[in-house]
Parts: C-alpha cells; structure tokens; sequence
C-alpha cells in the first residue's frame, strides 16, 4: 500500500478537479513511483485521537462557563445578589 499525499497541483488545473481524475492522477504517480510515501502508521492514528479528545475537552469547558455565565444572568435578583449560593 502507498499513500498519496497530494495530488499534483499542476495536473489539476491542466486537466481538471474531480474524485474520478483526482484518482486516476494518483494510480499514475504510483506505477511511476512519484508517490513513494508510506502509509501513515499507528502513531499517527493516536495522535489524532488526542488531538481530538482535547478539542472536545476544550469545547466543553467552553460550553461549561457559558452556561454558568448565563444561569447567573438569568437567576433571580436574591441569588445573584447573594453571589450564586
């Protein structure tokens, strides 16, 4: 297996941006050997999922303090008063 990184941009705007050529591209820098990298391996793959997963921790403190934002704006005047508790 061999992973094609990009497509070669000058082939694209001489023939065209499509899958179906964008695929044929790739097969031809292939067979020539011009794509000879290697497919990414398992380290990659985990550090997506960290990326992820600290994406969505930071999304969700995010959402956390605006929640907690706008429950003191909209509490009643004793309890905002009274600073939340």
């Amino acid at each position: 297996m061999i992973e094609v990184n990009r497509p070669d941009e000058a082939e694209r705007r001489r023939i065209g941006k499509s899958d179906p050529i964008d695929a044929y591209a790739d097969t031809r820098a292939v067979v020539s050997g011009r794509a000879a990298s290697a497919p990414k391996d398992g380290a990659i793959a985990g550090i997506r999922a960290l990326q992820t997963a600290a994406c969505s921790a930071i999304k969700a403190r995010s959402a956390t303090l605006n929640q907690i934002a706008h429950l003191l704006i909209t509490a009643p005047d004793a309890i905002r008063a009274s600073g939340g508790g």
